[in-house]
């Protein structure tokens, strides 16, 4: 059993780099692919005992754009980045295996929950890990707010400015700009 929690890199085409942590048996063929939530990375430094008693290897990537992952380039849907980035970071780990004896568990939290679902619904030309998926988890899942009415009531006050109605009203995002300044 492996448990190198530090974080590691994988260069990708187009000097593009992909940041990721990963724990457990790395040569085990049951994947967890544990895809971050908003202002976080990839970090797998507090494996559960049960995914480790299961000789699972769980890998945590960054998102595109995110810690130390490079951003998509800009002639690239934020779509097929992930797709490339994850059919990358898979292929790397296991480069010689028949693609039919991998079991890929996808999960994702708050934030992560969107680019699970993506990757769960891409095709497989573009994310062939995707005949791999044997199981989704959705935790905390973040629907488009306009579903939400209420939403903005129990928000801490930066929250209320960055992403509430405020926000929404200010013109060219004008408030997460000046925040990310």
């Amino acid at each position: 059993m492996s448990a190198d929690n530090s974080e590691q890199y994988l260069d990708l085409p187009g000097g593009r780099t992909l940041a990721y942590a990963e724990a457990g048996n790395i040569s085990s063929k049951a994947v967890v692919l544990y895809l971050h939530g908003s202002f976080t990375i990839g970090d797998a430094s507090k494996l559960s005992p049960v995914l480790l008693s299961k000789d699972i290897h769980f890998i945590s990537p960054t998102l595109p754009g995110w810690g130390n992952t490079s951003p998509p380039p800009p002639s690239t849907s934020y779509n097929d980045c992930l797709t490339s980035d994850m059919t990358a970071l898979l292929t790397h780990h296991y480069p010689d295996s028949n693609i039919h004896d991998i079991k890929l568990y996808i999960a994702g939290g708050s934030f992560g929950t969107a680019p699970t679902q993506i990757l769960y619904g891409a095709p497989y030309d573009k994310f062939p890990f995707g005949r791999c998926i044997s199981g989704v988890l959705l935790m905390g899942p973040v629907g488009p707010f306009r579903y939400h009415k209420d939403y903005a009531e129990c928000m801490t006050w930066s929250n209320y400015f960055m992403i509430g109605p405020v926000a929404y009203y200010m013109p060219f995002n004008l408030m997460a700009r000046l925040m990310t300044f």
